[in-house]
Order: structure tokens, then sequence, then C-alpha cells
């Protein structure tokens, strides 16, 4: 089992005296955002690598119903986040003003945003197998107003050119190509300007539970829930586990792992640390 370096990320200085960090998110172009609870205010505010700072909008129930934070537009920014029956998309300004909300269906497993603002969501069983019409696709695109742009994967299943989507484990959107990692069958299947671009068959890393991964030149890494990193050449299907360690070699405690293209972020309770494939 061999090791993966990671460095550790300097906070921005709005960070400095702030909260504690609950989670971070990273947007299309990898820029960290953090959310911080703030304890003294009672609140939690969004803190952006521009060192902008936005309070949650206090409508959103809590912060653990948050699905993904991502920048949209200019100086936007898209919160997705889980009511009782379906799932909200919140588009707020830089100031934190609440723009627009619409629903994107229910049992949402992810939701990031292209280089195009498109909103790629991803859906897992409970919302594949529900009577929302867009969940059922298990992959679907909304513009900003909340229109759907995309729900094609359907049709690749009935055609046979892809397995359908009974659970969407990990999304990776990387300018402007999409990637998925799913049961059934465990492909990974890239899609580039809504068409598909290339299937691979088979990869099955169970029991190890898969929820995020990082695409390279010609091989991925996926990051599991419990266990080591698991590295995948896409050339010659060989797969080796690997521990995250920071740069004394010290094996890293991850409380949560966030992807965006190449680029994978760890979440420890001594830092954020990250890594690029190549």
């Amino acid at each position: 089992m061999k090791n993966i370096t990671f460095h550790a990320v300097d906070l921005p200085s709005t960070l400095q005296k702030s909260g504690e960090i609950q989670k971070v998110y990273t947007g299309r172009r990898n820029n960290l955002i953090y959310l911080i609870e703030d304890e003294k205010k009672g609140c939690f505010t969004l803190h952006t690598c521009n060192e902008e700072k936005i309070t949650l909008p206090p409508h959103i129930p809590d912060h653990q119903a948050i699905i993904n934070i991502q920048e949209i537009g200019t100086n936007d920014c898209l919160i997705a986040y889980r009511q009782e029956d379906e799932d909200i998309v919140c588009i707020c300004s830089g100031f934190g003003k609440v723009l627009s909300e619409f629903s994107i269906g229910e049992g949402v497993e992810d939701c990031q945003v292209d280089i195009k603002d498109q909103i790629w969501v991803s859906y897992f069983d409970e919302g594949i197998f529900s009577e929302d019409p867009r969940s059922q696709e298990g992959i679907v695109a909304f513009d900003v107003a909340g229109n759907v742009v995309y729900d094609r994967y359907g049709k690749l299943v009935v055609d046979e050119i892809v397995p359908p989507i009974d659970d969407c484990y990990a999304l990776n959107v990387t300018g402007d190509e999409v990637w998925l990692y799913y049961y059934s069958d465990f492909p990974v299947v890239q899609l580039k300007n809504h068409q598909l671009e290339t299937i691979w068959k088979d990869i099955d890393l169970e029991p190890s539970a898969v929820h995020a991964f990082a695409v390279g030149t010609d091989h991925l890494i996926f990051c599991t829930n419990k266990g080591p990193l698991l590295h995948y050449s896409l050339t010659n299907d060989k797969l080796e586990q690997c521990v995250p360690t920071d740069e004394n070699g010290k094996a890293l405690q991850v409380e949560r792992y966030v992807c965006r293209g190449p680029i994978i972020y760890l979440h420890t309770l001594q830092g954020i640390y990250t890594y690029k494939l190549t």
C-alpha cells in the first residue's frame, strides 16, 4: 500500500478569527468555499477564497441539510439543500440576498455547476425509484431558472449503451465534462457537451463505499467512507490502495473528502489538505 502526499491549504485571512469550519466545498474553478459556524452570532456564514463573507439564509433549516454549495454566475452562490419532501436549489447574491429558489426533485446525491452555469444533479436510489420524473433519470441538468436542460440519460439506457443508474455514488463536473460512478454494474461514465464520450464498465470497488472521485489524464482516485484511497488505472484496470499522508509522511485522519476535476481536498481535524492528479 503506497502513500500519497497531501499538502496543507493556507486558510484565507478572513478565517483566522472566525468560528469553526463545519464543511468545505469546491467550486468550478477549484476554489474552496468554507461553511463557518459563528458561535458569537449564532449563525452560519460562507467564506470564499476571494474573502467574501455570506450569511447563510435563515430559512435553510439546518446546515446539516446542505447537499452542496457552489459558485454560479459572476458573483452569486448556489446552495442545494434538503427539505422533507423535495430538494431545493437556492441562489444568493454575494451579499446573501436570496435571488431565486426552485425544486430539483427528491433523493439528490450531489449538485455541481459547470462552466456554462448548468446545474448538474445526481440522485440516489430513493429519488430514482420515486415518482419524480427528474429524479428517475439519475442525472439531470438545470439552468439558473430551474428549467431542465439535460434529461436524456434514460435514452442511453433504453438503447443499452449504458447500464441504468440505480444509485449514483459519485459525481465530478469539470469544465464541460460530467463524470459519474454508479450502481448498477459500477461503470465510470464520461459525458461531454451532453453527449456520451466514454464508458469504462464493471469497475466494482465493493464493498468500499465510494462517495467521490478525482479524474486524472488516464487514472482515477476513488475516495471511500472508510479505508484507504483507491487508485485506478483506466489503461490497464489496475487497482491500488493508497494512504493519504501529510508532508512528513504521517497518515491523515480524514473527516470528509471533496473532489473536483483532478483535485482532492481532505478535511481533517488538523486542517485542509490537497492533492492533484496528473
